[in-house]
């Protein structure tokens, strides 16, 4: 499978989450004029391809386009000057995978991230998201302290 198709199969896995694969790669391929070649992928030629892909490309893609939304007709998007935005960090997979995300506030458009294991705190993942020029508005668990030492002004 050209892995061109594999970038978008793998993005369509993000659009239709509760397919399964075989399904996902129907609703891509659907009216290609190979598409019944494409449709005869089995499930596990289908993951082995996507790991084959690697993250590197998805990052790449996503390094890309990940650029800020709000315009400075935006209002809702900034504070005397400064760029709203937050971070947001959450677990995956049974807590195996920590992800921090540095967004918009009044766009939700995804400026960064940074993947960790379940040993990485959301702090040490954030940290390096951050700069100046920018205000960031967050909240700490109860009974932790929030984040002071960052670029950005909190």
């Amino acid at each position: 499978m050209p892995p061109r198709l594999v970038v978008y199969f793998v993005l369509a896995l993000c659009l239709f989450a509760r397919e399964p694969y075989k399904k996902v790669m129907w609703l891509l391929t659907n009216g290609l004029p190979a598409s019944r070649a494409l449709n005869t992928a089995s499930r596990s030629s289908l993951y082995h391809a996507r790991s084959r892909l690697g993250e590197e490309v998805l990052e790449a893609i996503f390094r890309e386009v990940a650029a800020p939304l709000a315009t400075e007709s935006s209002p809702e998007s900034w504070w005397r000057g400064l760029r709203l935005l937050a971070l947001d960090g959450a677990q995956f997979g049974f807590s195996q995978v920590r992800a921090v995300v540095l967004s918009e506030i009044g766009t939700h458009g995804l400026l960064d991230f940074a993947l960790g294991g379940y040993r990485d705190g959301e702090r040490a993942l954030a940290l390096p998201l951050t700069g100046p020029g920018a205000a960031a508005l967050g909240f700490a668990p109860a009974g932790r302290s929030p984040m002071t030492k960052t670029g950005l002004d909190l």
